[in-house]
């Protein structure tokens, strides 16, 4: 009944690692103490511990030590496979087929990461020396005092939204005030207006407003609404600006003329001199 009970552990995966005995001689010789061992049970293999898996056995007789010859022969990396008609277990330490696809695969993985490493390491030089321009310059040309930071462009500037499109197309400075000139379309049904008065600009670190203008007459063409698609030149007013200013953050105020009177306000960040 013994035998019978555990044939298949026997006949198909159990190797000793010191084979003193066969198996048959373990039934009929009363002599041998024969021993389940309980309980898991590991083993260490170069230094690494591995516990012998859930559904195999292992056994001690006479003080020595037997384990199944699959669980011993992967870990050691090699192939078993068990052959009924001569009753053989094949140990193989050739890489079996899909041993060498996934080698394969992980050469070419080692051989991805290597040159993505190569290129995150070529870009990261890149931008320290971006970085190290950039430091260069912005020591070169120091921001103006209390001017606000930004992108600041010659003219002409054109910015494109969905409600409006407009351009600041041209600066003129005469003797008492300075003009902005502008283009300006409107794009939804509400009618649009330019609070032309409330027009305010930063420069170079100071503000100045189109209310200081005292004397002189603004624009009248501001004064009414633009229509749906309607386009209109005109310009803007602002005091005499001081000679060699060098940036200028323009604020513009908009109103869109309908019951909601909502109000908008565009900037456009002006570089007047090199």
């Amino acid at each position: 009944m013994f035998l019978k009970k555990y044939r298949q552990l026997l006949a198909g995966v159990i190797i000793g690692l010191l084979c003193a005995l066969p198996c048959g001689a373990l039934a009929k010789t009363a002599q041998h103490t024969f021993t389940w061992v309980t309980g898991q049970l590991s083993f260490v293999f170069d230094g690494e511990k591995k516990v012998v898996p859930v559904g195999y056995s292992v056994f001690l007789c006479n003080d020595q030590t037997y384990v199944p010859a699959r669980f011993l022969a992967e870990q050691l990396g090699a192939t078993v496979d068990w052959e009924q008609t001569t009753k053989s277990v094949k140990i193989n330490k050739r890489p079996c087929n899909e041993c060498l696809v996934l080698q394969k695969e992980k050469r070419l993985h080692e051989k991805t990461i290597i040159e993505q490493e190569e290129k995150i390491n070529v870009l990261q030089q890149e931008i320290n020396a971006l970085k190290k321009t950039m430091g260069e310059k912005e020591n070169k040309e120091p921001g103006v005092e209390g001017q606000p930071s930004g992108n600041y462009q010659k003219l002409p500037l054109t910015r494109v939204l969905p409600a409006l499109n407009i351009a600041v197309t041209s600066l003129v400075e005469g003797d008492h005030y300075t003009r902005i000139y502008l283009e300006l379309e409107n794009k939804k049904e509400t009618p649009l207006q330019l609070l032309h008065a409330q027009t305010t600009a930063i420069v170079d670190g100071k503000e100045y407003r189109t209310a200081d203008i005292l004397h002189f007459a603004l624009d009248q063409r501001w004064y009414h609404d633009l229509a749906h698609e309607e386009m209109k030149e005109g310009y803007v007013m602002l005091p005499l600006l001081p000679k060699g200013s060098r940036e200028m953050l323009l604020k513009l105020e908009f109103l869109y003329n309908d019951v909601a009177q909502k109000t908008e306000t565009m900037e456009f960040a002006i570089k007047l001199n090199p």
